[in-house]
């Protein structure tokens, strides 16, 4: 997947904290005309392509984008970014992005962006921007590039382009694991702030971040807490249903994408962690007294989708519950198991992955009565769901061909405004550097309650005006819950099905203070 290529040097070296990846300087790279010195956005908009903006950097015209690998920027309605370029005033405060976009087109594509620029659209019609020194107005714009790769070198041009070129102060990413490491390695000298959309794997974690990597997700070991409570009460509701016997120990299999960073965390988590028959499931009975089995799969990405061998060993093993810690590849695999009509018929929990997938009908799909032996573990949702809705309200009328499309992305929409309420926090500092995101961040974790999101954004930027101030700003998932010491967020799980109809039911029981599952359970007989 990935090779190198020519006009972009990449310096190697190992050090007591291992290889540092580092960005050769934008001006020892360039190797086409001088560009136009300005003073201006304006001037360099003015004498620009449509379609290949450029913009005042360091006096010199440079291009905002960089297509295929960064080819939109923010807000796109009304056309904002261009009218926050030429409005005058205050330095712009630019950030990049990485997400899913279609690469080689400014227009908006894919969910995670549209959640972007309704943000920063938000932002810019209720307030023109981001408060500066002396009661200014900063315009805000952001630079998206795709999270998808062919090779390395795309990666770290797009990582140059944001960087060195734009001299962004702060990135949102939704990047897999290691890519988003290989950005941090380069960014490492010039001090870049990541706020890391997806959840905390331990190995983002453990780096020695400085404070410039913040996440926007707990990790996944941060759910097991509520992946015990689910086995526990699903042991229960089999036993009370007959399906387990009251002398018989459980029969548990735990299915792991074993090549993919994020569902191998989980997965490992699991199987060192789950207690299942009194003992940590590792430590329970194999071979032929068996009452765990381990099935390790390999991912999609390896072009491999012939799942029947670990179909097979599942119907010999004849679990009581099935776990899946993978992503889509327990579509052909529950598939594949239900076809062999297994007895006992398994009870499936699934995972935060297969959220989507099962609110699509597919469930259903399989088996009619299926979905009453299904049940998930997903990242909390905002006990107070007011936040969300009016989101969810607002986003469904500035995208009407996407209405509903937008659920269950409240990290996505919430990223935006933490970054930019930090750099709002941080006005007095300019230009901005990553150190100032970070301090700044930890001012939006407590004090006078306000929400993102336009209604709030008046008041709670005017708090911030005030010297060392700070707020406890609720995202659409919530409070601030952010560990200042790791940047991650602290978040338990909670319980999700899907109902008769089809319909997924998220965060339908949540832990109590005693460590078990209350709520109500609508999709089907489950009581504890």
């Amino acid at each position: 997947m990935r090779n190198s290529f020519g006009f972009f040097l990449l310096t190697f070296w190992l050090s007591a904290c291992g290889r540092v990846l580092e960005l050769p300087p934008a001006e020892h790279r360039d190797a086409g005309s001088e560009p136009a010195s300005c003073t201006t956005h304006d001037e360099c908009l003015a004498a620009s392509a449509e379609a290949d903006p450029e913009i005042c950097v360091d006096g010199r015209c440079t291009p905002l984008l960089l297509p295929p690998q960064c080819p939109l920027v923010l807000p796109q309605s009304d056309g904002l970014w261009r009218q926050s370029l030429q409005a005058g005033g205050p330095e712009p405060f630019i950030f990049g992005a990485f997400t899913d976009v279609r690469k080689g087109t400014a227009d908006l594509s894919g969910v995670f962006a549209y959640d972007y620029d309704l943000a920063l659209a938000e932002v810019v019609h209720t307030l023109g921007g981001v408060p500066a020194a002396g009661g200014d107005v900063r315009p805000v714009l952001g630079v998206v590039c795709s999270n998808s790769f062919d090779t390395p070198d795309a990666l770290d041009r797009a990582v140059d382009h944001l960087v060195n070129e734009l001299k962004v102060p702060g990135i949102l990413a939704t990047l897999e694991v290691d890519d988003l490491e290989r950005a941090f390695d380069l960014t490492s000298e010039a001090q870049v702030f990541y706020l890391n959309l997806r959840d905390a794997d331990p190995s983002l974690v453990a780096r020695a971040s400085d404070g410039l990597m913040w996440h926007m997700l707990a990790g996944w070991d941060s759910l097991l807490p509520s992946y015990q409570a689910l086995v526990d009460r699903t042991l229960r509701h089999l036993a009370s249903k007959g399906v387990l016997a009251s002398d018989e120990p459980a029969r548990v299999a735990l299915v792991r994408t074993y090549d993919s960073p994020e569902t191998n965390t989980l997965g490992t988590a699991l199987l060192e962690h789950l207690v299942v028959n009194g003992a940590p499931f590792e430590s329970n009975p194999t071979g032929l007294a068996a009452t765990v089995l381990l099935v390790d799969v390999p991912s999609f990405g390896t072009g491999t989708h012939d799942y029947n061998s670990f179909i097979d060993a599942l119907r010999r093993f004849e679990p009581h519950v099935v776990i899946f810690a993978t992503a889509g590849e327990f579509v052909d695999i529950l598939e594949g198991l239900e076809a062999r009509n297994p007895q006992p018929a398994p009870f499936y929990l699934l995972s935060p992955n297969q959220l989507d997938t099962a609110d699509g009908g597919l469930i259903h799909a399989f088996a009619p009565d299926l979905y009453q032996r299904v049940a998930g573990v997903n990242f909390s949702a905002a006990v107070d769901a007011s936040a969300y809705d009016a989101f969810q309200a607002r986003f469904d009328a500035a995208y009407p061909n996407l209405a509903t499309h937008a659920q269950h992305t409240e990290n996505q929409y919430d990223g935006p405004w933490y970054l930019l309420y930090a750099a709002a926090a941080a006005r007095g500092s300019w230009p901005l550097r990553g150190p100032d995101l970070d301090v700044a961040m930890r001012q939006l974790l407590s004090g006078d309650k306000y929400s993102v999101g336009p209604d709030d954004l008046p008041r709670a930027m005017g708090e911030l005006k005030r010297t060392g101030a700070s707020i406890a700003l609720y995202g659409t998932m919530g409070p601030p819950n952010f560990d200042p010491a790791t940047g991650a967020r602290s978040d338990p799980g909670t319980v999700w099905c899907v109902d008769a109809g089809g319909t997924l039911q998220a965060d339908v029981l949540r832990l109590d203070d005693n460590g078990k599952l209350s709520g109500t359970f609508p999709c089907f007989d489950f009581d504890d």
